[in-house]
């Protein structure tokens, strides 16, 4: 399962442009389970990172939000290391971090977090006027490094819909 993620992480990564937003399915015919998310890539530029990217995935078991970014420079292993939050409506409620996605290399590549959205925030989530979500990593040369994301309207119409959709 976790090949799937990954997987769903590095086509919408490598796929999308600058500033998109997409609901996509991903079907797995191994397993025989479909996916579906909303992916939303950002220009960033703060502290070396290029390109912030959030997704927001409906599995059959799980609702992940992946929250990734675009490396650059002599950062030395980097990883999410920490449970990451999201404000709803000016809430923050905090979720609970499943691991790391690295691809590339500590010179350049992409990281990402994923975190487990509790089932109990489903419904809050489908009612919220305005989200924020927030992802800490670190790496060997430089710690502290924060990255935080306003949702815009339209992608949260899209988690909207990637809610509502049956699988």
């Amino acid at each position: 399962m976790g090949k799937i993620f990954a997987l769903v992480l590095m086509l919408s990564i490598f796929f999308s442009g600058s500033c998109l937003a997409s609901i996509e399915r991903n079907k797995d015919d191994f397993h025989g389970t479909t996916s579906i998310y909303s992916s939303y890539e950002k220009d960033s530029g703060f502290l070396g990172i290029q390109h912030s990217y959030v997704l927001f995935l409906k599995t059959p078991n799980t609702y992940l939000l992946i929250i990734a970014d675009t490396t650059r420079g002599q950062l030395g292993n980097p990883s999410f290391e920490k449970n990451g939050e999201i404000k709803i409506d000016g809430t923050i409620y905090n979720l609970e971090f499943h691991d790391n996605v690295i691809q590339g290399d500590a010179d350049y590549g992409q990281i990402a977090g994923r975190y487990i959205v509790p089932e109990d925030l489903i419904p809050v989530i489908r009612t919220a006027s305005k989200i924020t979500v927030r992802g800490c990593w670190a790496c060997e040369n430089r710690a502290g490094n924060e990255l935080i994301i306003d949702i815009p309207d339209k992608i949260l119409n899209e988690w909207k819909k990637v809610i509502d959709t049956q699988l």
